[in-house]
């Protein structure tokens, strides 16, 4: 591969943010090999399993770190030939081989130029972790098949309601009543779309383009109004939010899955100010990327709970049930998006949502 394609890899935006967010953080050996067999790129898990530092694998063969260059060969020109290859492999460590389940797909430009091949390892399932994982499909399948009916249900409620509350716009209302009707009439049809989308149904949130970032804030803030500034004025407290919405171009991506995942995000930083405070709320955008960040001035975390944020079922809450925020980091990444956070303890803590520009899905 020549240096202008080695360097196409990182230039490429999809495939920097691939590595920046993906494969540093991987829990598998990522590697990305140029044309000519050289590894350009090791991800820390890599050098970790090899025993050497990430970057010292950089510019060595593949061949060098697998054993067998035979089977090395046969790698590439499957990968090469049919975009891709999947097996067992050892990996040439100084003390012992590390054997890994193994595999292998082309990289290529956004104009179909294959640019190289990466390469990802896990290790090798014992017969004991395989029972383990058959016995935890079969209760993802039941708990399908619970949030089946819980789902169906929740459709005929919000059916329900939402037609009783339509009615009641047909009336003659105060102003106030009428915008709060208004805004309860907006979080029934995000909950319905949430409920169509966790029944499978993609149209509600990944083939709706063009959602204006603070047109978004605005809504969600309303909805969580009762939240923010009712439940914290029972508590003798108050929270100033505050607004700074700068961004001015659309992004990718469906109204109610950034409001779900905003409406979270506020929740939490409404939980997170015991004595009331500030939470302010910011939109910007860049070349490729719209960005939403929600701020508090309440009891923030430490480094160990910001590492296991997103996590399901993780919570520091006592009647958390640790699904809100693991719901958010799945649905922005579904968009192409990321979740990212910063948090310092007894001063606060701030979640930025990056989501890709709408222009940015063109080739």
């Amino acid at each position: 591969m020549t240096s202008q394609s080695t360097r196409s890899i990182f230039d490429d935006q999809p495939h920097r943010y691939w590595v920046t967010q993906t494969l540093e953080v991987s829990n598998d050996v990522a590697t990305l090999v140029d044309m000519d067999g050289r590894v350009r790129y090791a991800n820390p898990i890599a050098g970790e399993v090899m025993g050497c530092r990430a970057d010292e694998m950089t510019g060595r063969f593949l061949w060098d770190i697998i054993i067998n260059p035979t089977h090395v060969a046969h790698i590439m020109e499957t990968t090469l030939e049919y975009g891709q290859w999947r097996g067992e492999i050892e990996l040439n460590h100084p003390e012992e081989p590390v054997p890994l389940q193994w595999r292998s797909t082309v990289i290529q430009s956004q104009s179909g130029e294959i640019l190289g091949t990466a390469h990802i390892g896990g290790k090798q399932i014992s017969q004991k972790e395989l029972l383990d994982r058959l016995a935890g499909t079969e209760r993802q399948r039941l708990l399908g098949e619970l949030t089946a009916g819980v789902v169906h249900s929740l459709n005929q409620v919000f059916t329900s309601v939402h037609g009783y509350a339509s009615l009641m716009k047909l009336e003659e209302l105060p102003p106030t009543v009428e915008s709060n009707l208004t805004a309860l009439i907006k979080a029934i049809e995000n909950g319905i779309d949430v409920t169509r989308r966790i029944q499978g149904d993609r149209n509600t949130s990944q083939k709706q383009n063009g959602i204006d970032l603070n047109d978004v804030v605005k809504a969600s803030v309303k909805t969580t109004q009762p939240k923010w500034q009712d439940e914290v004025r029972r508590r003798g407290c108050a929270v100033e939010v505050v607004l700074d919405l700068q961004a001015n171009q659309k992004t990718r991506g469906a109204a109610s899955l950034l409001d779900e995942v905003l409406i979270n995000l506020i929740f939490n930083a409404a939980d997170a100010m015991h004595s009331g405070g500030t939470l302010t709320i910011s939109t910007w955008q860049d070349q490729d990327w719209g960005y939403v960040s929600v701020s508090d001035t309440g009891v923030g975390m430490d480094q160990e709970t910001q590492d296991r944020i997103g996590e399901l079922f993780f919570t520091t809450k006592p009647t958390g049930h640790g699904i809100g925020l693991a719901t958010c980091y799945h649905l922005i990444s579904q968009i192409g998006g990321c979740v990212q956070v910063k948090s310092t303890l007894d001063e606060g803590t701030t979640f930025t949502v990056q989501i890709p520009l709408e222009q940015s899905t063109d080739p």
